[in-house]
């Protein structure tokens, strides 16, 4: 049993000695190196919703065009896209690349970067907790608990739903990547004054992936709960989006950053 003993102790060290909050920091420093990476990147989307009248699954092709996703919808429910469906889907599809090129890239990304300032705040809202270690696709790594901090004043608009959620992250020992984000309401969430309020008890799930040169981009986001659509409509929400096929460039993107930031 000494063995044993011995090697649960070690570990609990080791765990000692990690700062679960730095940790969070340095992790979304990363997250945000990942989004500027992904301002060039294109993938297959496969999109599951369950509602009142059954699954809907559509399968897409993504490309990004100055920072602008452009979806590219290929089939619906297992068939492909025929007749009126495909010419109406090409015509959307043109007009969105149009729109695409048009973007300005600069004003596009540092618009972006301000929606994702509420980010920021994740160190300061939260309590951390080191709770353990788990091997998710072959990589090692840390469990972290985030709680609401008692008493934290949001500074960004957005960051005000920190107080009505509860979180975990499990976070890539070398890359220090988000391997798996667990996010649970606790409380209403509204977003925007007319738009739309997320009920408690909903709860979302983000895996991510490595796709290569230390850059992660999502694999799977599941959201199941319910909400109410411009403070009227109620919705049951059961969606699931899955990632694949990743391909990137060199982004004119990553190249502003220091502008940008």
């Amino acid at each position: 049993m000494k063995p044993v003993i011995l090697a649960v102790a070690s570990a609990a060290a080791l765990l000692a000695q990690v700062n679960p909050r730095e940790l969070v920091r340095q992790s979304l420093v990363n997250y945000d190196r990942d989004w500027l990476a992904s301002a060039d990147v294109s993938f297959t989307q496969r999109d599951v919703e369950k509602g009142p009248d059954g699954t809907k699954v559509s399968v897409s092709e993504v490309s990004t065009i100055n920072g602008v996703q452009v979806e590219k919808v290929i089939s619906r429910n297992g068939t492909p896209l025929t007749g009126k469906d495909a010419v109406k889907g090409a015509e959307k599809y043109k007009k969105a690349v149009a729109e695409a090129n048009s973007t300005d890239l600069e004003k596009h990304m540092a618009e972006g970067q301000r929606k994702r300032d509420f980010l920021k705040e994740v160190p300061d809202a939260f309590d951390f907790k080191l709770i353990g270690e788990q091997t998710i696709a072959g990589r090692p790594s840390y469990i972290v608990q985030l709680t609401p901090k008692p008493g934290y004043e949001a500074k960004n608009r957005n960051a005000k739903m920190f107080s009505k959620m509860e979180a975990k992250l499990w976070i890539d020992k070398e890359d220090v990547r988000w391997t798996k984000a667990e996010a649970h309401v606790i409380d209403t969430i509204c977003i925007g004054v007319f738009l739309a309020r997320i009920g408690a008890g909903s709860n979302i799930v983000m895996e991510q992936m490595s796709i290569g040169n230390s850059v992660w981009l999502p694999k799977r986001i599941d959201v199941n709960g319910n909400a109410k659509i411009m403070m009227v409509h109620n919705k049951a929400i059961d969606e699931e989006l899955t990632y694949s096929n990743y391909t990137t460039g060199k982004s004119k993107a990553q190249a502003m950053t220091a502008r940008i930031r």
